[in-house]
């Protein structure tokens, strides 16, 4: 079947029946939003160099961009990671920012830790 093939960067045909193992979820609590930030960096840094995964695999979504956007871009060259700070749509209401506040939400419950939303 046409839907079980996909083409890679090659020209390869590849069986896409392969199973990609789940990825664990791991909370950790930073100083502040700039090590959080420079930390994200750093890890996507070493997950491209391993092969794991390709830059333009990867999307960060925040919601402070604008006032961090100098510091993003510092650490884009810092880390020679290819990328652009998009600016123009807010994320405060995108579904996926809401399903976050909702797991830190429920997260901090568990541990007893009273969230800053």
């Amino acid at each position: 079947m046409a839907g079980n093939k996909w083409w890679t960067s090659k020209g390869e045909k590849e069986h896409q029946n392969k199973k990609i193992p789940l990825q664990k979820i791991t909370f950790t609590k930073y100083t502040d939003e700039r090590e959080e930030y420079q930390e994200t960096f750093a890890q996507i840094k070493r997950m491209v160099q391993t092969g794991k995964v390709r830059y333009k695999d990867i999307q960060i979504l925040g919601r402070n961009l604008e006032e961090n956007h100098l510091f993003l871009e510092s650490l884009l060259k810092q880390y020679d990671i290819p990328g652009f700070i998009d600016l123009s749509d807010s994320m405060e209401h995108h579904p996926i920012i809401q399903v976050l506040d909702a797991l830190f939400l429920l997260f901090g419950n568990m541990i007893g830790v009273m969230p800053i939303l």
